[in-house]
């Protein structure tokens, strides 16, 4: 998969007195601007044809959020327009090479969860395990697991497998082993 990251900078009023700035690392080209009059936001980058886009945001450069917009390049301008009251912001630009006939039911990061699906349930929909728990987020989500808890180590049926082993971690019979000794019909004793 050829995922790419672009990081756009947003300082906030309290924290640059108002001003934007973008910082490209791609040809992307993208443009981080602020209208005083109207205190929006306009983040805005070039397309490039064959590119789905994700737009990232954080307050703090270390917890992501994915926007709810995925975005198809088609050699055109791209924008997206906001406000925030948010001392500062940080957006990233991911984008994908992917070739795909529905980017929103297209399943990137190939965990069984849909791009649009994993954007709405705050998952990454370029990783197949959000959570970094040996899991991916469809069996997760298939097995009554929470895919942003790491729980992989936890026994969720109890049967003494860890969930990131066991078939299916709702049913305590998948794992567990039973045992029975019967004594041999000749009469013969084990040592």
């Amino acid at each position: 998969m050829n995922i790419h990251r672009l990081l756009c900078l947003l300082g906030g009023t309290a924290l640059l007195a108002g001003s934007a700035f973008a910082q490209s690392t791609s040809n992307e080209g993208s443009s981080l601007s602020h209208d005083p009059s109207t205190g929006a936001y306009t983040f805005a980058w070039q397309g490039q044809t064959g590119r789905t886009y994700f737009i990232q945001q954080s307050e703090d450069l270390v917890s992501w959020v994915t926007l709810p917009i995925i975005e198809v390049g088609a050699g055109q301008p791209i924008s997206y327009g906001f406000t925030s009251n948010a001392p500062r912001i940080f957006f990233r630009l991911r984008y994908s090479d992917l070739p795909a006939a529905n980017v929103q039911t297209a399943d990137f990061d190939g965990d069984s969860v849909s791009n649009w699906d994993e954007i709405q349930q705050g998952l990454d929909p370029f990783n197949p395990d959000t959570d970094f728990d040996g899991m991916s987020d469809g069996y997760e989500l298939a097995n009554g697991l929470n895919p942003k808890v790491a729980d992989g180590t936890g026994d969720k049926d109890g049967d003494g497998v860890p969930n990131q082993e066991d078939a299916r971690p709702n049913d305590n019979t998948i794992g567990a082993l039973t045992v029975t000794i019967a004594a041999p019909l000749d009469g013969a004793i084990f040592n």
